[in-house]
């Protein structure tokens, strides 16, 4: 069995809390539905997968990337009550089909904001109500949740430990070491089934091999010359091939087109680059907890039989002498 299963956790809530939204089932079912969607799917894919022990990654703004790529992801956009009000004002002076649409996009954007709502309530009920069991939660300021996968998973790996990653980002791929494998899932899982990758079957292991470097510095490298899927510009210089770009800026060879602006960039998205002592330190803090867990399980109990069940039946950390066995 994998020692540990380290979970999207921002992708899986999102992705069932969409669900119920277009479902029209989440205002009735309320947060506490949205979280047993959700622990139901972490303990399908521990089933499935077959790991022990239960990592979940969030996010938390804001980003330490943000310092140096100011765009970084600032292209998403949540339904807010200012929203709200700037529609009211244009209510204000429509009238005929104008003011049909416009009530309309009204209706829709508060029943946006009202499931918002409830996202955010399912989240911090786990985060708090989970906060000393079991189910390890790894939440910090200035990390994503793929900072978090790859930083942990590393750090488990060196010491001996399995681990295998589950998300829907292709980003994690660049993650895979030779004791990490990752479960990449499909956006639609009626169409396409996920396809498990080991650190032998990693896309970018070749381009790794031929720039020499890691496959986590192939991803950081690809998402500046592309410009990737986080609002990031890309290399616009195309006549600079991947594999020479990459080598430049390894190199530092300030012959390239644009050297200082990309490889700031380049520098900017590495979380190795970072004083990552907190997020390790939380880590640690967690793996040698040993606090009850009595309110997890109340909390659980509460939820149903089945989840308490399912959440005994976990490993938790083997911890002696504060190393991991």
């Amino acid at each position: 069995m994998i020692n540990w299963g380290i979970i999207d956790g921002n992708f899986f809530l999102r992705r069932n809390f969409s669900a119920a939204k277009n479902a029209k089932t989440l205002l009735e079912d309320g947060h506490i539905g949205l979280v047993k969607s959700f622990l139901s799917t972490i303990f399908k894919y521990r089933t499935d997968l077959g790991f022990e022990n239960v990592i979940i990654a969030w996010d938390k703004l804001p980003y330490k990337k943000l310092a140096d790529i100011t765009e970084y992801k600032q292209d998403r956009h949540y339904a807010t009550e200012e929203d709200v009000a700037r529609l009211d004002e244009l209510i204000k002076e429509a009238s005929g089909k104008n003011l049909e649409e416009l009530e309309k996009q009204r209706e829709a954007l508060i029943y946006d904001i009202q499931c918002e709502k409830i996202f955010h309530h399912a989240k911090n009920s786990l985060l708090s109500n989970l906060s000393d069991s079991k189910i390890i939660n790894l939440r910090l300021t200035g990390y994503e949740a793929d900072d978090i996968a790859y930083l942990t998973s590393r750090h488990l790996s060196s010491k001996g430990e399995s681990c295998i990653l589950v998300s829907v980002d292709s980003d994690w791929l660049t993650f895979l070491q030779p004791n990490v494998s990752f479960f990449k899932e499909t956006l639609h899982r009626s169409r396409r089934k996920g396809q498990l990758y080991t650190f032998d079957t990693a896309p970018d292991k070749e381009s790794s091999e031929e720039i020499g470097c890691s496959l986590y510095e192939v991803g950081n490298l690809k998402e500046v010359y592309t410009g990737g899927h986080n609002n990031v510009s890309g290399y616009k210089h195309k006549s600079v091939s991947f594999v020479d770009f990459a080598k430049g800026m390894l190199t530092e060879n300030v012959e390239l087109p644009e050297f200082e602006y990309f490889n700031k960039r380049v520098k900017a998205l590495n979380i190795n680059n970072y004083d990552n002592t907190d997020m390790i330190n939380l880590l640690e803090s967690r793996l040698t907890d040993k606090n009850s867990d009595q309110h997890a399980k109340d909390y659980l109990k509460y939820l149903g039989p089945s989840f308490v069940n399912k959440y005994e039946s976990l490993g938790g950390p083997k911890v002696v002498g504060g190393f991991l066995l």
